[in-house]
């Protein structure tokens, strides 16, 4: 049997990164053959007619990204530094009570998340950082057309799509990522649980380019993180992940995007009330699952300890 690679924790997170690196090139390469071949145009960003057919292809694109950048490095490095894929990334039997626990805590966040999003969004830093300001909002305004592209259908089986692109794969692959490998090495490297969650949290968010709702996206990171470290079972983090991104697809189905400028005058009773109670609903079920968690640890610890004095 083979031994695995018995590396620290801090050329483990580099061999993650080298790895996505390669995969990257790897699978982008693969794609503009794919693309290539069947005579695929991926500039499609200048349509004035969106149908499901014309925006297929970005789906697909997403798709294969996601695999490359998510899913084949953890993979890999469960592979390479434990004997066990599931237990190094932290795919442990569920808990029936925990996964609904953090679904509902997902869907009671929503208001607290979209609030801090939008807040997020009026400020405005153009006098301090100047053109990397300008870069930001433009960047920013780059990605949300994408992602409304990709999420514009008007039938069922596009939607369907959009869920398995937008909801199912980014809740796999990003807590695979994230939560499983990264978050599990900087909490092995710095020995504080707190400075591994926030910094994964701060990592998740930047990586996904989209700075006025950088914070919204960072919280929701931080939520992820804890509901990880406490079940110690990453379906916890990705159900919690999933409800996220699959209330904001369907919302977006049934709604469509919301074009008017955050404006903080447009902050009123109405969105402190549901703000203030999402805050509260979503940390006290965080401390109810904090707790539900570590009495069941304990139980766990006392039966192994009784079998073993018996």
């Amino acid at each position: 049997m083979k031994q695995p690679l018995n590396w620290r924790p801090s050329a483990q997170i580099l061999s993650l990164l080298g790895i996505t690196f390669f995969s990257v090139i790897l699978f982008s390469f693969f794609g503009i053959i794919l693309a290539l071949s069947f005579g695929i145009n991926l500039d499609i960003t200048q349509l004035e007619n969106v149908t499901d057919a014309s925006v297929f292809p970005l789906k697909i694109m997403q798709m294969v990204q996601s695999i490359a950048i998510f899913f084949v490095p953890p993979i890999l490095m469960g592979t390479f530094f434990s004997t066990s894929l599931k237990k190094y990334l932290g795919l442990r039997r569920p808990v029936t009570k925990e996964i609904l626990l953090a679904g509902l805590t997902a869907l009671f966040a929503i208001s607290f998340i979209n609030g801090v999003g939008f807040i997020n969004q009026c400020i405005d830093l153009s006098s301090w950082l100047g053109d990397v300001w300008t870069w930001m909002v433009d960047k920013e305004k780059e990605t949300n057309h994408l992602i409304e592209l990709m999420l514009t259908t008007d039938s069922i089986s596009g939607l369907l799509l959009n869920v398995l692109v937008i909801a199912i794969v980014p809740a796999i692959g990003e807590e695979l990522f994230f939560r499983g490998v990264l978050q599990q090495q900087l909490y092995k490297m710095l020995k504080n649980p707190h400075i591994a969650i926030w910094l994964t949290a701060f990592i998740f968010s930047a990586i996904h380019f989209q700075f006025l709702t950088f914070f919204a996206r960072f919280f929701m990171g931080v939520i992820l993180g804890y509901l990880y470290y406490w079940s110690g079972n990453l379906w916890v983090s990705i159900m919690a992940h999933f409800i996220n991104n699959f209330a904001a697809t369907i919302a977006f189905y049934v709604s469509g995007s919301d074009s008017s400028e955050a404006s903080l005058n447009d902050i009123d009773f109405g969105f402190i009330m549901s703000f203030t109670v999402s805050v509260l609903i979503t940390f006290s079920l965080l401390q109810f699952i904090y707790k539900s968690t570590k009495q069941r640890k304990a139980s766990i610890e006392t039966e192994q300890n009784t079998s073993l004095n018996n």
